[in-house]
């Protein structure tokens, strides 16, 4: 995995979010929100909408991945939007890592016939919706201390 480099807060939101290098001092014309935390693993919320196969090649061309959703938790989500939850046509469900879901908390009548995961904001219940369709999405990323990213 590339190391990130020591940023100062709006070269790290470049950085996650821009589509350069975060070198280049280039102003972003997209706006995201995102969340720091000590935890293992930390979900970032993008407000930009993407088909779900769009919303994961941004994600891992940011050393990222779609978020995945546990029973424990893990990921307080406040927003609805794409999450790493796929199947390929008629088959398990699966969690763009490859590993295999074993999450159930569908919405009723779900999953559907449709093949690429969402998670609803008011209920935390999991959809299965249309790949091409357009919504905002959530990924991952592994801990990193603050101090760690920031110049002082």
């Amino acid at each position: 995995m590339e190391a990130v480099p020591q940023l100062s807060l709006p070269l790290l939101q470049a950085y996650l979010f821009c589509p350069h290098q975060a070198t280049q001092l280039r102003r972003c014309s997209e706006k995201h929100s995102f969340y720091c935390s000590y935890g293992q693993i930390r979900a970032f919320f993008v407000d930009a909408a993407m088909t779900w196969y769009d919303a994961k090649e941004t994600c891992q061309g940011k050393l990222l991945d779609l978020a995945i959703v546990t029973q424990q938790n893990e990921y307080q989500f406040d927003k609805g939007g794409w999450i790493g939850l796929y199947r390929e046509k008629n088959t398990l469900w699966k969690w763009s890592g490859k590993e295999q879901s074993n999450y159930t908390n569908w919405a009723p009548n779900e999953p559907s016939t449709a093949d690429c995961g969402s998670i609803d904001l008011k209920t935390k219940q999991l959809h299965s919706t249309d790949c091409s369709k357009k919504l905002n999405y959530t990924k991952k990323k592994k801990k990193k201390k603050l101090k760690d990213l920031f110049i002082d």
